[in-house]
């Protein structure tokens, strides 16, 4: 246990939801564990002697050291709802800005932020880069992966995809779009994927989308907020192993993972 973590028992902290929800609750306990990520045995199933020691039959000595350790806290709820939560500051600090998501955005905006995407060179080398793969495709392999003979697909709309576009709103009316998709059908396959991140100026037709970031292969984001109060949000994701905060720098900068754990998953190829 490091030295001094104790006083963090009792501290009262706020915590925050990947849909903008904030609460408040009190560190009751601490511990220190070591975990890892394994989903081998998903793939591989848990007769396969080639694949080792099965995790089970393994000595707590062995497990801590595939791990990496975590402080964690254990956490009594005291103001708020606080399900889904996967960020905590002290209370006491300036509360981040959060941004809801919009249940129903409109029809015409959401048209408007694929065009958008559409238009950004970041979606360009993208859609250069796949049309590249298919071109080296028989008409019997475009067939196989469901590729239309004759037509030149969009990496976006390949295998019945289809952009995914979220809109979201502060409580001082600032709006933020993402737009993510993924055209992806099996190892080998032509594939493309971009996430997006605009600033939304405007609404109705006059809705102008500014970039701040895209990434080719990006997680794709559940939420966003400003943790540090510099009007560019952070990204949230709530559905993998590790709920994670991830930094947008500008146009193609990597996104940012604040929290990793170690993945000693042996990943076969369907091929």
């Amino acid at each position: 246990m490091p030295s001094g973590a104790r006083a963090a028992v009792g501290a009262r902290l706020r915590l925050l939801a990947v849909d903008g929800r904030t609460c408040e609750a009190v560190v009751s306990a601490i511990r220190v564990e070591s975990r890892f990520t394994d989903r081998t045995a998903l793939y591989w199933g848990d007769e396969d002697d080639e694949m080792g020691t099965r995790r089970e039959d393994q000595t707590p000595e062995q497990l801590w050291d595939d791990g990496q350790p975590f402080l964690l806290g254990s956490l009594t709820p005291v103001a708020g709802d606080c399900s889904g939560a996967i960020f905590a500051q002290l209370a006491s600090s300036p509360a981040p800005r959060t941004y809801a998501p919009v249940a129903k955005p409109a029809a015409a905006e959401k048209r408007a932020a694929i065009a958008a995407f559409r238009k950004l060179p970041a979606w360009k080398a993208e859609q250069a880069s796949f049309v590249a793969e298919v071109r080296e495709l028989d008409a019997a392999a475009r067939e196989w992966v469901g590729l239309a003979p004759g037509v030149t697909p969009r990496f976006d709309t390949a295998y019945e995809g289809s952009p995914e576009v979220r809109f979201y709103v502060g409580r001082g009316g600032e709006r933020f779009a993402t737009v993510h998709a993924r055209g992806q059908a099996g190892c080998g396959d032509p594939s493309g994927s971009l996430g997006v991140v605009f600033r939304v100026e405007g609404a109705g037709r006059a809705a102008r989308f500014v970039p701040l970031h895209a990434e080719s292969w990006s997680p794709e984001l559940e939420g966003l907020v400003d943790l540090d109060g510099d009007g560019r949000p952070e990204g949230l994701r709530a559905s993998d192993d590790v709920p994670a905060i991830f930094e947008l720098g500008p146009e193609n900068s990597d996104i940012r993972q604040q929290l990793d754990l170690p993945d000693h998953s042996i990943y076969p190829c369907p091929c």
